[in-house]
């Protein structure tokens, strides 16, 4: 390239500065007929420069429109790439947050072996719950039946069904007399008044006795009931006393043909009850023999309606019926708690027979 020239005015001077190409940058401009004077402004003239500039780089600038058209291809490359980066995401999620069944389909692939092994797994088990049926039929078909018992519905405790108190009781011309009948008693106490007597019966009762206040003579508190005295003295300790004591004769008048034949059943079957509740409660086994005449006896009893009953009896009826059915479920559960409440209720009936 030539060599250029760069004029510089100073003072109104001018002077002119050869420049060559291969000069190193820190190298100053080399002054033609440069003079000692001094100078306060310099004015460079920059034109040569501009034009050297030119000359080395030859800018081809493209079109404008080229660079729009250019500019505008990117952006949509660039969105539709976005786009469909979206939708490749989005392709297995449909509404809901669901897989689609495709994706499922990949998911829930299984390698041969692992299907292997679930049909084994399967197969075991189902054999195992086939053989389980046949096993349980084949026990429930050689397991004997016993022969059911007697259903008995007794009446429950505290559930009692005087079905006369919406009218007058029914009245007869019968009549009908409790014979006397001798017992043992286990004997809690001898009062002078009744309320006392009262408060030691309840005493006994929390304790999961019995207890009951039988005014003869004088003012007592038995507390169990049975058919001889050592059995009463098996169930009582150092504060009870056995003894023998006489159920009076009672009788009663005015009564129907129902209260009769009602009376004539629950007699037997009271004594009966009797003893066979006081030797349960000292230990003896059950007799079944006694056991399945006394349900014959209940039976009859419950199957009178109250409505055909004087009130007097139903109240009989009630206790006796109650009774049994204590026994009965001390037979099956060996509960002494039942034998207890059937004790009750048969002190229940010593007392009304007593006054």
């Amino acid at each position: 390239m030539k060599e250029q020239e760069v004029k510089i005015n100073i003072n109104g001077k001018k002077r002119v500065v050869e420049e060559k190409k291969n000069m190193k940058k820190n190298d100053a401009p080399t002054l033609q007929d440069e003079t000692d004077e001094g100078r306060p402004i310099i004015i460079v003239d920059e034109t040569a420069a501009a034009i050297e500039k030119e000359e080395e780089f030859d800018w081809v600038l493209p079109d404008k429109e080229v660079i729009e058209k250019k500019e505008e291809k990117e952006q949509n490359s660039t969105s539709t790439s976005y786009i469909e980066d979206l939708r490749a995401l989005n392709q297995g999620k449909p509404k809901g947050g669901k897989p689609s069944k495709s994706s499922w389909k990949k998911k829930s692939s299984f390698s041969p072996s692992k299907q292997w092994i679930i049909s084994i797994m399967l197969a075991i088990g189902v054999g195992l719950g086939f053989g389980g049926v046949i096993l349980y039929a084949m026990n429930i078909a050689s397991t004997p039946t016993e022969p059911s018992a007697p259903v008995f519905n007794p009446i429950p405790d505290g559930e009692k069904t005087n079905e006369n108190e919406s009218g007058d009781p029914p009245a007869g011309t019968g009549s009908y007399t409790f014979p006397s009948l001798p017992v043992a008693v286990l004997q809690g106490g001898v009062f002078s008044s009744k309320d006392g007597a009262n408060e030691v019966a309840r005493t006994y009762e929390q304790k999961g006795m019995a207890g009951i206040s039988i005014e003869n003579d004088k003012i007592f508190v038995f507390v169990a009931i049975g058919d001889s005295v050592d059995a009463m003295k098996a169930l009582g300790t150092e504060e009870e006393y056995a003894k023998d004591f006489l159920i009076p004769e009672k009788s009663w008048t005015g009564l129907t043909e129902q209260d009769v034949a009602m009376m004539e059943e629950a007699q037997p079957l009271f004594a009966e009850l009797v003893t066979l509740s006081s030797k349960l409660l000292s230990g003896s086994s059950v007799d079944e023999q006694a056991l399945a005449a006394s349900r014959a006896r209940a039976e009859k009893i419950a199957s009178v309606s109250n409505e055909s009953l004087s009130e007097s009896m139903v109240k009989i009826k009630e206790e006796i019926v109650g009774a049994f059915t204590n026994v009965q479920t001390y037979a099956s559960s060996q509960s002494k708690e039942e034998l207890w409440k059937a004790q009750q209720k048969l002190l229940n009936i010593t007392s009304i027979l007593t006054n």
